[in-house]
């Protein structure tokens, strides 16, 4: 029994690592960071609940289902670091910038873990941002059937677009049913069905989401921001950990969310 656990235990460690590699990988872009961490956060909860294929492929699945909004959202985030490096160094030359630039840097780091708790909102809660992770709809949509046996609640999504209208998709046929399950699958990976207002809607309603969590729930902002201080000393210390930090930080994110 304790040698299955120590097994176990190493292979969620190996996982993560292997997720903040794949991370570091899509974000080679910078303005892709936000997709590839929510794909990251989908990763981690699979490997932490036992569910899912191979990280590999649900990985890239999941980030191809959330860039299109993700993009967007990243390049919010690269104009904010521009206009904060921009005030910091004005702040600099002003009177009482010892006092200003300590300021500066807790908004900074606010913003730095409310783009982070976005992330995994987005990665562990469909659509509406309930307690519904969307991410076995995309394993499943990769060609991993296996994911739905275990019963994970984002598999509801795939059967809710077929079976919402049972008479009319008898009368319709196969056509009707396509479209239910089409709809269902885009609510599952987090898409917007044809009816939506677009790809960026769930982001929105994310940031709004995790700004409102980090307000009302300060221990674990203080945790997550207490991860991404320490995956900045990481690379400050040893630069080669940036391809594998944001492992752990995606495991600090969904483990201090509102979905643990």
């Amino acid at each position: 029994m304790r040698e299955a656990t120590w097994r176990a235990g190493l292979g969620e460690f190996s996982d993560c690592l292997l997720a903040g590699l794949l991370v570091a990988v899509a974000s080679v872009p910078v303005v892709t960071a936000a997709p590839a961490l929510v794909a990251g956060c989908r990763a981690v909860d699979r490997s932490r609940r036992g569910v899912g294929g191979p990280l590999w492929t649900t990985f890239w699945a999941d980030f191809r289902s959330v860039v299109r909004g993700g993009v967007l959202f990243g390049v919010g985030c690269v104009v904010a670091v521009v206009v904060f490096a921009v005030d910091l160094e004005v702040a600099g030359s002003l009177p009482g910038a010892g006092l200003v630039r300590p300021v500066l840097g807790v908004l900074a780091g606010a913003a730095v873990v409310a783009a982070a708790r976005t992330c995994e909102v987005v990665a562990t809660r469909g659509p509406g941002l309930g307690a519904v992770s969307p991410s076995v709809g995309v394993a499943v949509a990769a060609g991993h059937p296996g994911v739905a046996a275990a019963g994970e609640p984002g598999v509801v999504s795939l059967a809710a677009g077929a079976a919402r209208r049972p008479g009319a998709a008898a009368a319709g046929g196969p056509g009707e049913q396509a479209a239910g399950g089409a709809a269902g699958m885009a609510g599952a990976m987090g898409r917007p069905s044809a009816g939506s207002s677009g790809a960026a809607t769930p982001w929105r309603r994310a940031t709004l989401a995790a700004a409102r969590e980090t307000v009302a729930s300060p221990g674990s902002a203080a945790l997550l921001a207490a991860a991404v201080g320490l995956s900045a000393v990481l690379v400050w210390m040893l630069p080669i950990l940036a391809f594998i930090v944001a492992g752990p930080l995606c495991l600090a994110a969904v483990a201090t969310g509102g979905r643990s």
